[in-house]
């Protein structure tokens, strides 16, 4: 129907609702998994993805920007990594989801990037990526036990840091609000734990 009210009204009310609709539904959409993902250091992972109105996945690995880009800023960065993967196309519209391997990195801090296009212009999702030998587990009251990713053992004398997490809307780049130091049985414990950490 949609179609039909473009083509003979496209200036009317209904006509450009249609248009917009229309649009909306035949958009390519991409939906990591996971906003955010623990890996250990030179071990290749898999990343789930759901999707829609596509057929090609193209993927980037940046460095973790220090501060807030935009999308296009992002899509600028160096690209550590870069790849297509091939996913089976949904009927009708629909949402699909698949697997693809991440690469192995190095310790630190990435972005991935997944575009329906290879100058990542339009459509563009993400997900942090941190590359690390240890695992942190943590309660809400303040309190956590840090281990080796690979062999669960307890880490002493591990620096862990409480942060502010950056958000986006409003701008607001990542803040450092306390700092402690793993006992000889892993565990640690923070002051006071804010709401929203």
């Amino acid at each position: 129907y949609c179609d039909t009210a473009v083509s003979l009204f496209p200036k009317s009310e209904w006509g450009v609702e249609c248009a917009k609709l229309r649009s909306q539904i035949t958009a390519p959409r991409i939906r990591p998994s996971r906003a955010v993902r623990f890996m250990a250091p030179q071990h290749e992972e898999l990343m789930g993805v759901e999707y829609a109105n596509l057929d090609r996945l193209h993927l980037r690995i940046i460095k973790e920007p220090a501060k807030y880009m935009s999308d296009e800023q992002l899509a600028k960065q160096k690209a550590l990594r870069e790849w297509t993967v091939d996913v089976p196309r949904p009927d009708a519209y629909g949402e699909a989801s698949a697997a693809f391997a991440l690469p192995a990195l190095p310790t630190g801090k990435y972005r991935l990037l997944l575009a329906p296009t290879a100058n990542f212009a339009k459509g563009m999702a993400y997900a942090e990526l941190h590359v690390t030998d240890i695992a942190l587990r943590y309660t809400d009251d303040g309190r956590g036990l840090v281990v080796d990713r690979t062999t669960g053992a307890p880490v002493a004398g591990q620096q862990v840091q409480l942060v502010q997490p950056k958000q986006y809307y409003p701008k607001q780049d990542e803040r450092l609000l306390q700092t402690v130091v793993t006992a000889a049985d892993g565990t640690y414990r923070f002051d006071s734990i804010p709401p929203r950490y």
